[in-house]
């Protein structure tokens, strides 16, 4: 006797492999910035643009200023300023997700979700991102932008401002009012203090 399926039957297993497609490729988003190891002096891998985060250029230009890009990613930025390198405009979301974009053609060139909400600037160090979670199951991670995996991800006290780099290490102050400084090459924990009525800046 022939097997027969009902309308019914048919439906789900066409859901089923729709589910599926869709899981398959929510799995391969990645970021990749392929010369993300390449550094000019016109890069802003940090909050500020650098250690003073007095957010400032010495870029000379001609008024009126002209829009050259727009785009949208369809959730809010955090508080921290975006990154510019390779051509590239790297930011995170309060949605969670990580953007890079093409900044001459305003097109994105790829986005992961790093947490439920990115808050803090990221920071950058060659081919290296480092990530602030607000909300979700990571606090602090490293991802590699030449390959597009993560190197390390560390769970704890979320962070709502960016980190700093110093030398081997990766420092930041969590919600909680706690200075944590990791070695940024593992995320193994160094040292850390708490600041005294819970200030975090």
């Amino acid at each position: 006797f022939g097997r027969t399926y009902s309308s019914r039957s048919r439906n789900s297993l066409r859901c089923l492999a729709i589910f599926v497609s869709v899981a398959l490729l929510s799995g391969c988003r990645g970021i990749r910035v392929n010369d993300a190891a390449i550094i000019s002096e016109s890069d802003w891998r940090q909050d500020g643009g650098n250690w003073s985060r007095d957010r400032t250029t010495t870029a000379e230009r001609s008024l009126p200023l002209e829009l050259e890009m727009r785009y949208n990613a369809e959730a809010a930025y955090g508080q921290g300023s975006p990154l510019f390198f390779c051509n590239t405009h790297l930011v995170g979301t309060r949605r969670g997700d990580l953007y890079a974009v093409n900044i001459e053609k305003g097109r994105k060139t790829g986005a992961k979700r790093f947490a439920e909400s990115i808050e803090g600037s990221i920071v950058s160090e060659g081919k290296i991102v480092f990530i602030p979670g607000a909300l979700g199951k990571y606090n602090m991670m490293a991802y590699n932008l030449t390959i597009g995996k993560h190197i390390w991800r560390k769970k704890g006290v979320p962070f709502e401002t960016g980190f700093v780099v110093a030398g081997d290490i990766l420092v930041g102050i969590n919600v909680s009012g706690q200075v944590t400084a990791v070695n940024k090459e593992t995320g193994a924990d160094i040292w850390s203090f708490d600041l005294p009525g819970l200030q975090a800046s």
